[in-house]
């Protein structure tokens, strides 16, 4: 089983960390968040992600989530890059509690999961807007 390694400026990972639990408990094997702080040293950083991923890789690999491109958790997250490492950005719930259930099968896919993650991104108001919509419509259609 995959890795899971959350990333991010300030508190953000441990608190999506926290928030999986509600669906998933308290004892989520090989999942650990790292935040980085503001008076935190990049390269001290890399070497606690380098850690991290050492202690969660069980020797399928690990995926690292990291909350921005092109921040700090990400550059730094690029110095264990290697096989079986994978680097996704733009953490969010969806995203990881979808990749919670997805690393337990045999055929687990990063660029599926990342779809999936995209497809969990919607305008819910316009969704609103449009089902109240079409339910005015069918009424109106029943009146005539």
């Amino acid at each position: 089983m995959k890795g899971i390694l959350l990333l991010s400026h300030g508190e953000l990972a441990q608190g999506l960390m926290n928030s999986v639990s509600f669906f998933f408990g308290n004892d989520i094997e090989q999942l650990k968040a790292l935040t980085l702080k503001k008076d935190d040293d990049a390269s001290k950083f890399g070497e606690r992600i380098k850690e991290a991923v050492e202690e969660i890789n069980t020797g399928d690999g690990v995926v690292i989530f990291v909350d921005l491109f092109g921040g700090t958790p990400c550059n730094q997250s690029a110095y264990v890059l290697d096989e079986g490492i994978e680097i996704v950005t733009g953490l969010n719930l969806p995203l990881l509690m979808e990749c919670l259930v997805m690393r337990t099968q045999d055929d687990f896919n990063v660029d599926e999961l990342v779809s999936r993650g995209k497809e969990s991104i919607s305008n819910y108001g316009s969704l609103l807007r449009q089902k109240r919509d079409e339910r005015r419509k069918r009424r109106a259609k029943r009146e005539e």
